[in-house]
């Protein structure tokens, strides 16, 4: 993948301590300084229904060379083809492996214990882990369950590339009236978001609610199918407007919303690591709810700054949509409060300094 704007802040400051050479995917959206590589067109195949990606010859060189000359290799997450070269290649050099680490659950079936079982092969065989992603504790709990040693894992959380109650906003033509109350759903249109459930959900919360509206803003594979599904349940106030990444635009969004929903699920291909819209909509004052299919539902306080709700229950989601539209006291302010709690940039610096001090503590002893 290319730099992402949530990541960025922490890049920097990571690479004013440390001399990094960064290997990014493709370039991405972000324009940056950053001391970095990019990697060869990337061979792609599908194997039951899993998109895997294959290692270039040309990567493989660059990374075999500055394996070579570094202390440290740093990759994300497990399975993925550059962290398994990439170890291959350190046990060769007597060098260490730091992997940051999104899996948090297990599911059930043949291949996600085939995959488990190698994990465990795999997980034992890296040096430290560092979880920035979600608040870290279950992906923690998954690792130890894995076989790892809880000395080997360092927690921190995730943080939003922009406060987005400090942005400003850039206006967005929606065809709504100004006194009619904005439901957001901000992300991709794929199966795991369960968009699917947010549209049935809000077609009891408009029987109900004459003045609520919902926004999706994202694309994907599914939106033909979820705007079918819309004119099927006879929808009047919900508008599609596609992929929004200017972050100025997003600011209108959020601002214009009354809430946020991330109605995410668990399916057979796996979870999510953590939405990165649960922390942006909190940083921009708004109520979000949420599912126990994410870890980043540990940010979000019943009933303070939001709800969490069980997966694909259509009933209790419409339920809390409605909670949030009749509520005063889940408020811009309450919200904001909760969102200054969760630290920041400057924190997982400091974890990931312990995490590479911890490593090379560990190499001397060898």
């Amino acid at each position: 993948m290319g730099v992402m704007d949530y990541r960025l802040p922490f890049f920097e400051r990571a690479q004013r301590v440390f001399e990094i050479t960064f290997l990014f995917h493709e370039r991405g959206p972000v324009n940056h300084k950053l001391n970095c590589t990019y990697s060869s067109r990337i061979s792609r195949i599908m194997i039951r229904g899993i998109n895997l990606s294959i290692l270039a010859p040309a990567d493989f060189r660059t990374m075999y060379s500055s394996i070579q000359r570094c202390d440290v290799f740093a990759s994300s997450f497990i399975w993925n083809s550059y962290t398994l070269v990439g170890l291959v290649i350190c046990k060769l050099f007597r060098k260490k492996v730091i992997v940051l680490e999104e899996a948090w659950v297990v599911l059930p079936g043949l291949r996600f214990r085939i995959q488990r079982t190698l994990m465990r092969m795999v997980s034992k065989r890296i040096d430290a882990f560092f979880l920035g992603q979600s608040g870290g504790e279950p992906q923690k709990q998954f690792l130890v369950f894995c076989g790892v040693a809880p000395e080997k894992i360092f927690v921190t959380n995730e943080y939003p590339g922009h406060v987005y109650s400090e942005v400003q906003p850039r206006h967005v033509a929606l065809p709504f009236n100004a006194h009619e109350k904005v439901i957001l759903y901000l992300g991709r249109l794929v199966e795991v978001k369960g968009v699917e459930y947010l549209i049935k959900a809000f077609s009891i919360v408009e029987k109900e609610c004459n003045d609520a509206a919902l926004v999706i803003a994202g694309d994907g594979p599914l939106r033909k199918d979820l705007e079918k599904l819309a004119r099927q349940l006879g929808l009047h106030k919900i508008h599609f407007i596609g992929y929004v990444s200017d972050v100025h635009a997003k600011s209108y969004l959020f601002a214009r919303s009354c809430m946020v929903v991330v109605p995410s699920i668990m399916t057979d291909m796996g979870a999510e690591g953590g939405p990165m819209v649960v922390v942006e909509a909190l940083s921009a004052g708004r109520p979000v709810i949420g599912t126990n299919a994410f870890p980043h539902s540990s940010f979000i306080l019943d009933g303070v700054n939001g709800y969490v709700v069980p997966e694909r229950d259509v009933a209790a989601l419409a339920e809390r949509i409605l909670d949030l539209l009749k509520t005063t006291s889940v408020t811009s302010t309450n919200v904001l409060k909760t969102f200054s709690a969760i630290k920041g940039y400057d924190y997982q610096l400091e974890q990931l300094q312990k995490t590479v001090s911890y490593v090379i503590r560990e190499k001397t002893k060898t």
